[in-house]
């Protein structure tokens, strides 16, 4: 099925095929839709262009799933990206791996920020605070974690409240009951300390 063509402004009313009038251009004010067996496939409403939809919301509105060989670009702005491989899901912004998700071939899988080994900090905040005084900070640069408010971690572990709990009771076999150096553990008479691996001491607990 072909049409001519003419040069200048023509008006038109819907074109169908003639054999299928499921199959068809509808041209409407400001509105033009594509259609095969009855079903919009493409539509331009004013400024706006629906897949999918015959009343797009959005500059571009698509209805269903959309398919992504390999990346989603920022215009203007070409390092700043998503990237999907098989498995696999990067965001990059300014060229910086921010965050790496990736089902591996066997478990554990990861998700992973700083992929890249950058000055990239994670920051988590509660409700209501300000970037100096974040639920969780983890810094890239000093590789220090401080939470609850500490946006500056000064050690390994900086914890900005006054209370660290440890739920659970443990309570060593014995002196040589197996551990790793640096854990401690408690119970209702003792505080256990493992001072080198295999190695517990331990300091009684009194009434007050």
């Amino acid at each position: 099925m072909s049409y001519k063509y003419s040069k200048g402004e023509r008006e038109l009313g819907d074109i169908e095929y003639e054999d299928d009038p499921g199959t068809k251009i509808n041209f409407e004010q400001d509105y033009v839709s594509l259609e095969t067996a009855g079903n919009p496939v493409l539509t331009v409403s004013g400024s706006r262009v629906g897949i999918g939809t015959t009343s797009p919301s959005y500059v571009l509105d698509v209805a269903g799933p959309v398919g992504i060989s390999e990346y989603i670009r920022h215009n203007g702005d070409f390092d700043t990206n998503f990237r999907f491989r098989n498995n696999r899901i990067t965001l990059a912004a300014g060229g910086l791996s921010m965050v790496d998700v990736e089902k591996k071939d066997a478990s554990p899988h990861e998700v992973v920020i700083n992929n890249g080994g950058n000055n990239v900090d994670l920051v988590v905040k509660g409700n209501g605070s300000g970037q100096g005084n974040p639920l969780l900070k983890c810094d890239a640069d000093t590789n220090r974690v401080g939470i609850d408010g500490v946006g500056s971690p000064t050690c390994a572990l900086d914890v900005g409240s006054n209370v660290i709990r440890i739920r659970s009771t443990k309570t060593p076999s014995s002196a040589s009951d197996s551990g790793e150096q640096g854990e401690i553990c408690w119970d209702a008479n003792y505080l256990y300390i493992c001072v080198a691996p295999n190695t517990w001491k331990r300091v009684a607990l009194s009434a007050w």
